[in-house]
């Protein structure tokens, strides 16, 4: 790269590595700013006529998609109801195997569009990779974002799979529906592939604010210029407007008059540079530091929140508005605090009983990138009782107490309990649950004896608002909020049921702060199937919620690989939530026992023990099942005698281990060594999975086999008599430990 000129400007706060606000044709590689790569377009629409060229499925026709008079393609419901799937698909491209490309597109959508998903093949939204034959030889999925009337970029990149000759650019999507009035718009797509070894020949760079007061406000350079080629820079600056720049002035050569006196700096440098040090082009919106409290009992206490950001904030974009009234004029600032001082206490909004408030916020940084934020205000006292939180390990903390979750899914009235919650609720308690979710999210007489019942019997609730799960709309959700967050039988507000189908993590995430903001006694939760890395469905949403209910429904008569699959999808929590920094976050697993659903059968009591044991060994912190009731041809545990005995019979055998499962756990034994039988289970897996815990004085060691043939297996443990409490037996131990034969799918329980 000889052709590479080198700049450097020196400026009062630029020695250390930092963001600029914009550029073009250049790169930050390590610190410095070069010349970028040279990229070829191979594929370009602009939309200025009409698609033709583009494959276009609407099902049923149900939705317009057309070209819009400001130059973008459209696809908008304008009435129609159900079932919208559609796509958009460019003609094959011709592209280069091995070779880096880069796909961006602009797009705006009425909704939320953070998780797409097509149907059979169709209705997609990827770029799908084709041989020669047209024949697919991979494709690479993406999506949009949350829901925006301003145009968002969109880009994808990577390197053209081996075997690829073409790639066709799919938007679509079988779900979510655009209902009435949503819509989706395209614009500026284009497909490029790098040229190796090719450098643009000329780019620009625009620095940040520079802060230079007095003799530091020198600006000098050096730049190695071969022949040829040309460096220019040119300083704009700006005054001081409470602590950020005021109105620049236009850009022009360093030392001219109309920079004197000016604290702020900023310069823009063209040609064939390399300047540094500089971490790359500022593409994140700023965020809020800190922020007062939004629960207290003090209607005229300030407002205030403290924004950070790397290239700094403009304040001519900031704006606030309290319950749809703009307050940005009464804001007054201190370096990067911004306060907001009522002028008279909060009162309930007209209509409203509760004195909940809305705060939407917009804030755009020097390179123009924009945060919008809505944070909600309850002016009411704390709950000091009833406090829900987590440990550092997940366990679940009521008052600082552990609380081992017991439950069961889809509680309601119904023949099985004489249509009484009473009788439903006394039931599970003598069984030994605690903690129970309904379906049923209706507000009225009968949601409210719900909640009674379940405090009489000492059982816990997780409960959706009344829109029921997958409700995104904050406001629609704080109104039960508030008005029940002091209910003694709640636990956590469901937010999502198989969630990754339905709401994107940015969304669900907003909600379940939305919640926090107004009750942070309580905590958030979400059920989803696990799915298969490197696209497993909690992945993306560790953040969003609390809690996690690993939807463990393996039972499909497939080579015995049902119970081992517990293991395999519990693995791929644990790997979700290391991607994400190993954050506090409760599993409570939901453990299939029915049939129906398109599941053929109930698990045997083998595998409904195994199962169980088996997700609580691999790390939930506390367990349910699906489902309590069914319809039709889908059973569950009241539907049968027999199935309703075994229940109450595994729930009360871990009843009376639920202060053992609390205990943190402390370092692990080895493995078992298996002596006798499969050493791998279905799925390759050691055969027998064991946990050891230390309660009371007393070693529990919980095993599982996940094989469904006999194993033998020994467990190197220091152990003096073993009992099982649980079998009423004992095996004969040494001082190193013991040997014990596992049943298909068996469960022992060993205490010394």
């Amino acid at each position: 790269m000889t052709s590479l000129n080198t700049l450097v400007v020196a400026v009062a706060l630029a020695a250390e590595p930092g963001w600029y606000c914009a550029a073009s044709k250049v790169e930050a590689i390590d610190g410095a700013v070069r010349l970028a790569r040279q990229w070829r377009q191979v594929f370009g629409e602009g939309f200025d006529a009409e698609p033709a060229a583009w494959a276009i499925e609407n099902y049923q026709n149900k939705l317009q998609i057309a070209r819009s008079p400001e130059g973008a393609l459209v696809a908008a419901n304008r009435g129609a109801t159900g079932d919208t799937a559609f796509e958009l698909a460019s003609p094959p491209i011709a592209v280069r195997a091995g070779s880096a490309f880069r796909l961006t597109f602009r797009w705006r959508s009425s909704r939320s569009l953070e998780t797409v998903s097509g149907h059979q093949g169709h209705y997609l939204t990827e770029l799908q990779w084709l041989d020669a034959g047209g024949r697919e030889v991979a494709v690479t999925p993406f999506a949009f974002g949350r829901a925006s009337d301003d145009w968002q970029p969109g880009r994808v990149d990577g390197t053209v799979p081996e075997g690829a000759q073409k790639a066709v650019v799919r938007f679509g999507f079988d779900h979510p529906n655009l209902e009435n009035n949503q819509l989706l718009a395209l614009d500026d797509v284009s497909l490029e592939q790098r040229v190796d070894g090719a450098f643009d020949a000329r780019g620009t760079l625009l620095s940040k604010p520079l802060r230079a007061a007095g003799a530091e406000r020198k600006v000098s350079w050096e730049a190695d210029t071969p022949a040829g080629a040309t460096v220019r820079v040119r300083v704009a600056g700006a005054p001081d407007r409470d602590g950020s720049p005021g109105a620049w002035t236009a850009f022009g050569d360093p030392g001219e008059p109309q920079l004197d006196g000016l604290p702020w700096l900023r310069y823009e440098a063209t040609g064939g540079v390399t300047d540094g040090p500089w971490s790359g082009p500022d593409e994140r919106p700023p965020v809020v530091a800190e922020r007062s409290a939004t629960r207290t009992a003090d209607a005229a206490a300030p407002l205030w929140f403290v924004l950070r950001d790397e290239t700094g904030i403009d304040r001519a974009g900031l704006r606030l508005s309290l319950d749809g009234e703009d307050i940005t004029t009464g804001l007054r600032a201190a370096g990067d605090r911004f306060t907001w001082q009522p002028p008279a206490p909060l009162r309930p909004p007209v209509g409203d009983r509760a004195n909940l408030h809305r705060l939407d916020f917009t804030a755009t940084d020097y390179a123009g990138n924009t945060l919008r934020r809505q944070w909600f205000v309850l002016i009411r006292p704390p709950a000091v009782t009833g406090l829900v939180t987590l440990r550092d390990d997940g366990v679940t903390l009521i008052d600082g107490r552990p609380f081992f979750p017991i439950g069961l899914y889809a509680v309601w009235k119904k023949p099985f309990n004489d249509n009484s919650f009473d009788r439903a609720f006394g039931d599970m308690r003598a069984a030994g649950f605690n903690f129970a979710h309904t379906y049923s999210s209706g507000r009225g007489a009968d949601f409210s004896e719900f909640y009674a019942a379940a405090q009489r019997h000492g059982i816990k609730l997780f409960v959706a608002s009344g829109g029921g799960a997958n409700t995104s709309e904050a406001l629609r959700v704080l109104a039960d909020v508030v008005r029940e967050e002091a209910q003694p039988a709640l636990l956590a507000w469901y937010l999502a049921d198989d969630t990754a189908s339905w709401v994107g993590a940015g969304e669900l995430g907003e909600l379940s702060q939305a919640i926090h903001d107004v009750d942070p006694a309580h905590l958030t939760v979400q059920a989803d199937g696990v799915g298969s890395p490197p696209r497993s469905r909690y992945r993306d949403f560790v953040g969003a919620t609390d809690a996690f209910l690993p939807e463990l429904y393996p039972i499909r008569d497939d080579g015995g690989k049902g119970v081992a699959q517990i293991i395999a999808d519990m693995r791929t929590i644990r790997a979700d939530l290391d991607h994400a920094g190993r954050p506090a976050k409760a599993i409570w697993a939901i453990v299939q026992d029915f049939q129906g659903w398109g599941w053929p059968r109930y698990p045997t009591r083998a595998e409904l023990w195994a199962m169980s044991y088996l997700s609580l060994i691999h790390g939930a912190t506390g367990i349910t099942w699906y489902t309590y009731g069914g319809a039709g041809e889908n059973h569950g545990v009241t539907a049968f005698p027999e199935r309703w005995q075994a229940i109450c019979e595994l729930a009360g055998e871990l009843s009376k281990l639920q202060d053992v499962f609390t205990e943190r756990t402390g370092p692990q034994p080895p493995a078992p060594r298996v002596t006798a039988g499969p050493e791998q289970d279905a799925l390759g897996q050691p055969s027998v999975s064991a946990l050891l815990k230390e309660h009371a004085g007393q070693h529990w060691l919980l095993a599982a086999s996940s094989a469904d043939k006999p194993v033998t297996v020994r467990f190197s443990v220091a152990a003096g008599t073993v009992e099982l409490p649980f079998e009423n037996r004992k095996v004969a131990a040494e001082a190193d430990g013991f040997t014990d034969t596992f049943e298909p799918f068996g469960v022992h329980v060993y205490r010394w």
